[in-house]
């Protein structure tokens, strides 16, 4: 059994090494043996590190081979069967992570709102921002709006914050809120905040982003030139983070 521990420890440990090659294919292969040793000792920390990683090197390299979903199952499978938090909290965060990019907004919800009540528990800062912020985009694109404007500004208020991506980034959604209200100086106000709290963390897509929303803040409420200006600036900010502007609203 000890063996075994220190096996999956060797084939984690050149896992993420090769990763870091952008060797995805090798460190795929080895978080799969990784796992069929964790399997066959029943060691369920090192099985869930492998799923981990085959799920990371999986999202850089879609041809693996992975059966995604049955990771996922398994995973689901753990969160419910097993008394260890920190197993149970880890692959919570992964689920929520996974339902959130599938648009399964309310799948995720349920995860993210396990998260947030752990951590407010625990007095863990980061975490608990950090799954509070995707609860709130859960309501958002749920069209919980009211909910997800009182989870952006508990962010936002916050004075222990040392992540400012966060910050911007639930500023934009305010901002995106208030303009869907035609709040026009609500609005504007917060995507100024999150172009603020970008600069301050050199978050290239939200500077631009949000300059682009203002822009159409401008543009939908008539005023043609200073949408205008807006614009310029934002196709100005994304070619200098090499990123295309697109057509959609934000």
């Amino acid at each position: 059994h000890c063996i075994a521990e220190e096996i999956c420890k060797a084939f984690d440990l050149r896992s993420i090494i090769y990763f870091y090659l952008n060797k995805y294919h090798k460190s795929g292969k080895d978080s799969e043996k990784m796992l069929d040793i964790a399997l066959g000792n029943n060691l369920l920390e090192f099985e869930i590190k492998a799923i981990f990683n085959m799920i990371t090197v999986h999202s850089h390299f879609s041809n693996s081979g992975f059966d995604i979903g049955k990771l996922y199952n398994r995973l689901e499978e753990i969160s419910i069967v097993t008394k260890k938090q920190c197993y149970v909290h880890a692959c919570n965060n992964q689920l929520g992570n996974y339902y959130f990019r599938q648009g399964q907004y309310s799948k995720a919800l349920g995860y993210y709102k396990n998260e947030v009540s752990f951590f407010k528990m625990i007095n863990e800062e980061f975490y608990y921002y950090r799954n509070l912020h995707y609860l709130a985009l859960c309501h958002y694109y749920m069209g919980n709006t009211s909910t997800a404007l009182k989870n952006f500004y508990e962010i936002c208020s916050s004075a222990s914050i040392s992540n400012f991506d966060i910050i911007s980034h639930s500023h934009n959604f305010i901002g995106r809120i208030y303009d869907n209200m035609n709040e026009m100086r609500k609005s504007l106000k917060h995507f100024r905040k999150s172009i603020n709290f970008a600069i301050e963390s050199s978050y290239g897509l939200m500077i631009a982003d949000s300059i682009k929303s203002i822009g159409y803040v401008y543009k939908r409420n008539g005023y043609k030139d200073k949408a205008l200006r807006y614009f310029i600036k934002a196709v100005r900010e994304y070619n200098r983070i090499k990123k295309h502007i697109g057509t959609d609203l934000y």
